[in-house]
């Protein structure tokens, strides 16, 4: 009996304990959600008043047309709230804006399958409108891109603005374009990086960037702004890609399914012949040969775990490539992690990728190589996977690629 009244007390006492941590939890859930709130609003309030001087400008002529703004959304960006976060994050900085931004002038394009940005940037009047947003991550800014380059009107599409409000999983490019724009009143989250990007809109303040110009073995031409990769790279974007749901986790995911799932030495191994042109008065290095049918330009034949050409510092999960890209210097980053020799264990792999995911850069690993260039092609074996073109699978075996100078004009402070 004296056991059983231990036992039941004892049982009491628990129960009474569970619900009191129970309460705690749900006051502690409950009260960090509430602050997100107050603090989301507190920002957008923010970015609305940092707005509101070109609404109260008064207009050099009463009867000049407001400023006219095509935004294109991706409604599967933004862990699937990118209309909430429209409406209640970016429309209010546009509508504080007053004059210039209000509808009817503000038209948006939703799409919903892949391609569908393509094909209605190729067809839009640019005369019809003064600048374009995009409201996506770097697929869908990808899509746009190849869709405005690929009209025969370049020069008006040079000179058009561009707006990138980042709701995707990777933010590559958005990430290093607006890099340096934040403040400490800045809000870390996908909806205040959203609102801050859309001020830079507003504002109507605008820089000239690069655009990399990839042209396939058949023909095909297709452009990128941010970093195409080989080897573990392209294993990690075919993975990611089918697990788009997982938003930023999806690429995190792509590394570990491409290493437990594949065999290591093929993850770990991509041969590739990489040509580029070379000044005639640079000394060849190790590897470099000339090309014959091409005078003033080396090959080399690599076998690498990750080629990465660069626009930028970082690419996917905020993996480190290499510090000296840049957005607007008229070059492309190559840089390479040869493969190493003799067995190649899963775990040197995990390794390599933790180091990267902490912020060591890929240039920095032991053997790695660089180089910047204005063009460069690669060949590689049918055998090899996927690359990936701003974070997104892309399967042709040769490639050419160009730095296109200062052939976008985008939104930034």
């Amino acid at each position: 009996k004296m056991v059983e009244r231990v036992t039941r007390l004892a049982k009491k006492a628990w129960d009474g304990y569970a619900w009191r941590m129970a309460g705690v939890g749900g006051v502690y859930v409950v009260g960090g959600w509430l602050h997100s709130k107050y603090e989301r609003s507190v920002f957008r309030e923010e970015m609305c008043r940092r707005a509101m001087p070109v609404g109260d400008a008064p207009l050099v002529n009463a009867t000049d047309p407001p400023y006219r703004v095509q935004v294109v959304l991706n409604s599967k960006s933004g862990r699937g709230s990118v209309r909430d976060i429209w409406d209640d994050d970016i429309r209010p900085v546009f509508q504080y804006a007053a004059h210039i931004y209000d509808d009817p002038p503000l038209k948006v394009l939703m799409t919903d399958a892949p391609e569908d940005a393509k094909t209605e940037v190729q067809s839009i009047d640019l005369s019809s409108i003064d600048g374009l947003c995009v409201v996506g991550g770097d697929g869908l800014m990808q899509e746009v891109i190849t869709g405005l380059m690929r009209r025969p009107d370049r020069e008006a599409v040079s000179n058009l603005p561009v707006g990138i409000i980042p709701l995707g999983s990777a933010n590559m490019f958005a990430s290093t374009l607006h890099s340096g724009e934040c403040d400490s009143d800045s809000d870390s989250s996908s909806e205040g990086q959203a609102g801050w990007a859309a001020l830079t809109v507003a504002l109507q303040k605008t820089r000239k960037v690069d655009v990399l110009e990839l042209t396939t073995h058949d023909g095909n031409t297709v452009y990128a702004l941010s970093a195409i990769g080989w080897g573990a790279p392209g294993t990690m974007a075919v993975h990611a890609e089918k697990q788009a749901w997982l938003k930023s986790h999806r690429y995190w995911y792509g590394a570990a399914m491409g290493l437990l799932t594949e065999d290591a030495e093929s993850v770990a191994s991509c041969k590739a012949r990489v040509a580029y042109p070379k000044a005639a008065s640079d000394a060849f290095v190790v590897g470099e040969r000339a090309v014959d049918d091409r005078p003033g330009w080396v090959q080399r034949d690599l076998d690498v775990t990750a080629l990465v050409a660069t626009k930028v510092p970082a690419i996917a999960i905020g993996c480190g490539i290499n510090p000296d890209a840049r957005i607007d210097d008229g070059l492309v980053t190559l840089t390479w992690l040869p493969a190493q020799e003799g067995h190649v264990s899963r775990q040197k792999l995990f390794a390599t990728g933790f180091r990267l995911s902490k912020g060591k850069m890929l240039a920095d690993e032991p053997g790695a190589e660089s180089l910047q260039v204005r063009e460069f092609t690669v060949q590689v074996g049918d055998d090899a996977p996927a690359i990936s073109v701003d974070g997104e699978a892309f399967d042709p075996k040769g490639l050419h690629v160009r730095v296109l100078p200062q052939a976008l004009t985008v939104f930034s402070l």
